[in-house]
């Protein structure tokens, strides 16, 4: 669970400036961790809606590529081949998507509904007070 949170824990640990130094070189973990800190006014920022939604639109546009091998056997005197195939791949994934909107939402409630949705209940109580913490600074 740590690893799909870990956009989430990084807007309530690390430097802001750090962060978006990062997002601007283009990770798209920092840059869903900027979303959070703009939408949420953390770590002494003011809310900004609309910083917050470029920054979610560029993590949800960023894509990496992975190189995947292809080997083509010799076929009528013709040699074999190696070819490299760059296959598009979301630097988030659905599911860290889901985790961390639901981790978020429970945060910034004052209400705990779903105590797994942050890792269970320990998890949650410590995020819980990062938040809070990030929250007034």
């Amino acid at each position: 669970m740590a690893e799909l949170l870990a956009p989430l824990d990084m807007a309530m640990s690390e430097e802001p400036e750090a962060i978006e130094t990062h997002a601007r070189n283009g990770d798209g973990q920092a840059q869903l961790a900027m979303a959070i800190i703009e939408e949420h006014g953390l770590q002494g920022r003011t809310p900004d809606r609309t910083s917050a939604v470029q920054w979610r639109q560029r993590a949800q546009e960023n894509r990496r590529f992975m190189p995947i091998t292809q080997y083509t056997a010799a076929f009528n005197s013709q040699p074999s081949r190696v070819n490299i195939i760059n296959v598009p791949v979301q630097s988030i994934s659905a599911a860290q998507w889901q985790a961390v909107d639901k981790c978020v939402a429970l945060l910034s409630s004052v209400v705990v509904k779903d105590p797994e949705a942050c890792g269970g209940v320990d998890e949650t109580r410590k995020r819980r007070v990062a938040w809070v913490q990030a929250a007034q600074r």
